[in-house]
């Protein structure tokens, strides 16, 4: 217990204290206050926390799925059981501050089956170096080493599964001996916690995520608020949890201490009315909104080259193809026809291309050449179908028929002997839409040649 005590009689702690003082002479807090700042610990507790093992929800997805419960799009089943889980974990250990409970191995393993919610299979590789498939189990200590490779290359060795049970209880009872003793500062005994949790790694996952809960589990039922780690810090976090297994054991405590600080001061902000968001909350903020922006369909694309090319190759090309294979049935009834493509820029002499089987892949070449050269999208891309000396009447008579696709700034507009349609870039022409088209200049055709 010697290094926990020295560790404990430092500048840092002392800091620590004088604003722990502070912060408990300001309760009781409103609740409406209160509440605010345990709703801020919370989000950025689970956005971070679950962000620096890889989960890709965003902060706003994380208050969207904690405060709403809907879940992000394009997001596995496994990221949503992540931040679900997590959450569920923050509850619990609650749950133990409100009890008065000391930490128990049976409340780590609990812990972990809420965090990891259901087993799940993933990748590793064999002894022996080949690819292999693991079921990770949840609440149950590891049953094989979990060793990992460092970015340099190196192995890094955690506790084997034969010793695992052994180390975890000698460290309940370490914990236990830490709490009872008043010269060891409950930060100390919380970062030790932490950077001993992490070198046994007695789980096959989701190790991190569990030093990060009890290390402020162990903070919470001393009167402190949570610490959180960021995401985007995390290399700090990391080279002081190496300076740990070496045994600079210093370099965890004020790590984790400075993060104490933060948290205290966001209280004393908070108690005293003033804003408690951090310079980097800016930022989440106008992710936010534009989220929102988005999922209520407000955003609007602005005309690009890749737009253009998405739209030709998505909607354009296919009505262009159908409309092709109908009209050619008339083909028999005219001496001449014609059918093809023509391009229209602000500033060029309109290329025009005869319909052919290679059509698709010249006009994408032509148009991959205009941007480079130019750096424009073009204006008008136009379908025409000219049919000469129909054979049906005396005296024979020219028709065509022309299906124009214009583009805006934000909308791109077919149209063709009395139809328009306009389409915002989002929407491609659905197959209704393509038939209906069809059928009204066909019908419009035939109603000509029937004069």
């Amino acid at each position: 217990m010697e290094l926990e005590k020295l560790l404990s009689q430092t500048s840092l702690i002392q800091e620590i204290e004088n604003l722990k003082n502070q912060v408990d002479a300001l309760k009781p807090f409103p609740n409406d206050i209160e509440q605010k700042i345990l709703q801020k610990f919370r989000l950025d507790w689970n956005y971070h926390s679950n962000a620096i093992e890889g989960n890709p929800y965003t902060y706003g997805e994380t208050l969207t799925f904690i405060m709403h419960g809907i879940t992000a799009k394009g997001k596995t089943m496994k990221d949503h059981f992540d931040v679900k889980g997590h959450n569920e974990g923050i509850n619990y250990i609650l749950n133990l501050v409100k009890d008065e409970r000391s930490i128990s191995e049976s409340d780590i393993r609990a812990l972990h089956k809420l965090i990891l919610v259901e087993p799940y299979e993933v990748d590793t590789i064999t002894p022996s170096g080949l690819p292999s498939k693991k079921m990770i189990l949840i609440g149950d200590y590891k049953k094989e080493p979990n060793h990992v490779k460092t970015k340099t290359g190196e192995i890094h060795y955690y506790a084997s599964p034969e010793d695992t049970p052994f180390l975890m209880e000698e460290l309940i009872k370490w914990y236990n001996q830490c709490a009872e003793n008043k010269e060891i500062h409950p930060l100390v005994t919380a970062a030790l916690f932490h950077h001993k949790l992490t070198e046994i790694h007695p789980f096959d996952d989701g190790n991190g995520r569990m030093a990060r809960l009890i290390m402020n589990l162990i903070l919470l039922k001393s009167g402190f608020p949570p610490v959180v780690v960021r995401n985007e810090d995390k290399n700090n976090y990391y080279e002081a949890l190496s300076l740990a297994d070496a045994g600079e054991k210093r370099h965890i405590v004020e790590y984790l201490g400075n993060l104490l600080l933060h948290s205290l001061n966001i209280y004393i902000k908070g108690a005293k009315g003033e804003s408690i968001e951090d310079e980097s909350d800016l930022d989440k903020e106008i992710a936010l909104f534009k989220a929102g922006l988005e999922k209520e369909d407000t955003l609007l694309e602005i005309l690009s080259y890749n737009i253009q090319n998405r739209i030709l190759t998505e909607s354009v090309f296919i009505l262009f193809s159908k409309f092709n294979e109908k009209i050619k049935q008339f083909d028999e009834l005219f001496l001449d026809c014609s059918h093809f493509i023509s391009i229209s820029y602000s500033n060029s002499i309109d290329p025009i291309f005869e319909w052919n089987d290679y059509i698709k892949r010249k006009i994408f070449d032509f148009i991959d050449k205009k941007v480079l050269i130019e750096k424009i999208c073009f204006n008008v891309i136009q379908y025409k179908y000219v049919a000469n000396g129909y054979k049906k009447t005396r005296n024979p008579s020219n028709f065509s028929i022309n299906i124009t696709i214009g583009f805006n700034d934000y909308e791109y507009i077919i149209m063709s002997q009395g139809i328009e349609i306009k389409k915002m870039y989002s929407e491609n022409l659905s197959a209704t839409e393509i038939n209906s088209i069809m059928s009204l200049v066909i019908k419009n055709f035939i109603s000509f040649l029937q004069k």
